[in-house]
This record gives structure tokens, sequence and C-alpha cells, in this order.
């Protein structure tokens, strides 16, 4: 290689690893307003979509707690709204891994808290009984997020 080659390699090495470096900071941002949301009512699950997305979230659903933990294998959200019983039974390793990997969630439900918050998995969250209205679940979360920092 000549010198001209090296120096033009070494230049494009360079802006490389910077573009890279700033994608990566791109991407992590955008990850910061995701927003998990398990909810298997789909008049609930819309409101919901839509306040968070008017808050400036990226909203992802699920109605099952199996999706859920698929999609939690590779991403971590912001935040999480979660209600305790899905289409396929009971969220709590859905909870459980939420409560282990830190991420803020927020238990929106109409089960008692009594039965489900005795459950370490959901006491780690702020619970929301349903149904809630938009400014309560904002408090919420923000509560959830704070706590979790």
């Amino acid at each position: 290689m000549q010198l001209r080659e090296i120096d033009e390699y070494r230049l494009l090495n360079k802006a490389d690893a910077m573009r890279r470096t700033f994608e990566h900071s791109v991407e992590k941002r955008a990850l910061d307003k995701v927003a998990l949301l398990l909810e298997d009512e789909a008049l609930i699950a819309i409101d919901i979509e839509s306040m968070l997305t008017d808050e400036g979230y990226q909203v992802v659903t699920f109605a099952t707690c199996s999706e859920a933990l698929i999609w939690l294998r590779e991403h971590s959200p912001a935040i999480a709204i979660v209600d305790v019983r899905l289409r396929d039974g009971a969220c709590n390793p859905v909870a459980r891994l939420l409560t282990e990997r830190r991420i803020p969630f927020v238990v929106h439900s109409a089960a008692l808290v009594g039965g489900f918050a005795s459950d370490p998995e959901f006491a780690a969250g702020v619970w929301l009984n349903k149904p809630s209205a938009d400014g309560e679940m904002l408090v919420s979360i923000s509560r959830a997020i704070g706590a979790a920092t």
C-alpha cells in the first residue's frame, strides 16, 4: 500500500467509527422513548397507545405474555404498562423479568391490588387501577421511572 492509500484507509475507518458512534447514540435516544404495553382489551390498548404517542413514546403492544417475553429478549423499553392477566395467563414472568432488568413499570389492572400485590414481581411496579384517566397514567409512569432511578 502506498502512503496515500494508507491515509485514505485511516480516514475511512475513522469516519466509519464516528458514523457507528453517532448511529448508536441516535438508536439509544430512540429506545429511551419506547413504551411496552401489555393489554388484551383493544379499546383500552388504543386509548393508552394514543396517550403515550402524544407524549412522544414509540409504543409496542402485545396481548399475550409470551409475545412480550420474546420481544424483551432483544429490547429494553423505557417504561412498561402491564395488565396482570392477559390472554395466555398471568404476567408474573414478564413482571419478574422487568424487575430483574430494572425496567420501570406500571401495573394497570382491574384486578384487586391485594391478590397480585403480594407477588414480589408485581409489588415492584406502580399500581394503577382500571379504569384510569390519562393524567393518572402519566403520574404513575413518572413515579415508576422516578423509583427506578
